[in-house]
């Protein structure tokens, strides 16, 4: 699993997963969420999964906790999660994390949030 934290512009960061968000990756993910959200600058953030290989519940699980811990710290932050694969957008709906989109044209927020 790949980690890339980006702040794209005042208040906006970009968080992205790359490969499998699994059991083995869990603490790496809480560890860096809660990082990039300590920010105090940061009022908003999109959680980019679109390269995410594969996940399991353990992962799902622990990106669900680490959003719901820095949304209970952060009131006031925007956080939304963009993911192409359909099953993965499902499960974190689920665990209700925020979710905008899914399929090929779910980055395409991504993209246009990054030009802004």
């Amino acid at each position: 699993m790949i980690l890339h934290t980006v702040p794209v512009g005042p208040g906006l960061a970009l968080f992205k997963i790359e490969g499998e968000l699994d059991f083995a990756g869990a603490p790496t993910v809480k560890t860096a969420l809660a990082k990039a959200v300590a920010d105090s600058d940061v009022a908003r953030m999109v959680i980019d999964l679109g390269d995410v290989t594969a996940a399991d519940d353990k992962g799902v699980a622990s990106l669900a906790a680490a959003v719901r811990r820095a949304l209970a710290r952060h009131p006031n932050l925007r956080l939304v999660a963009v993911a192409r694969d359909h099953s993965l957008a499902g499960a974190l709906v689920h665990a209700h994390v925020p979710v905008y989109g899914y399929g090929p044209d779910a980055l395409r927020f991504i993209d246009s949030t990054h030009a802004a």
